[in-house]
């Protein structure tokens, strides 16, 4: 096997599953049906060794039952329409959405992912994941946009969506709210020096900081700068540091 060109052979045999379709999902079929609802990778930089670790386990699964008969209906798809998206088409060509018309950003948005999610596929056929990319979708495309939108006005009118006046992470760089996963819990030792802590913040939170008699957690935020972080992403120290 020292002669083995995986290079050839991968190549030749991708190319033979997209000839037979084997992966192909038929809904009109009378076998037992097995879905695999994978959560698709964010489309906010490039793939990593975690994401083929991770998504090899959902491959197993559906190739496990292929071969024990079922209907597998195994799809793929790629997560473009949110603010991590957003910053990276931001970082990328070094822009700013606000300063720019809504048109213009979300245009640019629109061929930067899509550029971004071919590498992502070229990647996953290169894996050997088993996935009928006949049915890849996007969380940006129109049918997504309606049934999120139809949904949520289904919410609304059960009730489960309303408007309150409520404690939120915000980020002062993004200028919106943001959610927990986009934060890093790190652990704020008492006594400890505090380098990153914003200016605009002043002396009054830099002296509350060195002069730490607790431990605290602080949460910063992993969409902005590091010198801008920790006051936006660290709300509850901010917190107790404004009720002094």
């Amino acid at each position: 096997m020292k002669d083995y060109d995986f290079k050839r052979a991968e190549s030749h045999w991708a190319a033979r599953w997209d000839e037979l379709k084997i992966y192909r999902f038929d809904p009109a079929s009378d076998r037992e049906m097995y879905s695999i609802d994978t959560p698709p990778p964010t489309v906010s930089g490039d793939l990593h060794i975690g994401h083929c670790f991770s998504y090899t386990h959902a491959d197993a699964l559906a190739r496990f039952w292929r071969m024990r008969g079922k209907n597998v209906f195994y799809p793929m798809g790629f997560d473009d329409n949110g603010l991590a998206t957003e910053r990276f088409v931001e970082k990328t060509h070094s822009v700013r959405a606000r300063e720019m018309p809504r048109k213009e950003f979300i245009a640019l948005c629109l061929r930067t992912v899509q550029a971004q999610e071919r590498k992502f596929e070229r990647l996953w056929r290169r894996l050997g994941l088993s996935v009928d990319w006949s049915r890849c979708y996007t969380t940006i495309s129109p049918l997504a946009q309606k049934i999120s939108q139809r949904s949520f006005l289904e919410l609304y009118k059960q009730g489960w969506i309303y408007r309150k006046a409520a404690p939120t992470i915000w980020c002062l760089h993004c200028q919106t709210a943001i959610a927990q996963l986009d934060m890093k819990d790190e652990l704020l030792r008492a006594g400890e020096q505090v380098e990153w802590v914003p200016d605009f913040m002043g002396k009054r939170y830099r002296h509350w900081v060195e002069n730490l008699k607790w431990d605290w957690w602080l949460c910063r935020n992993l969409l902005e700068p590091a010198d801008q972080s920790a006051v936006s992403g660290g709300a509850s120290v901010l917190k107790h540091a404004l009720s002094f």
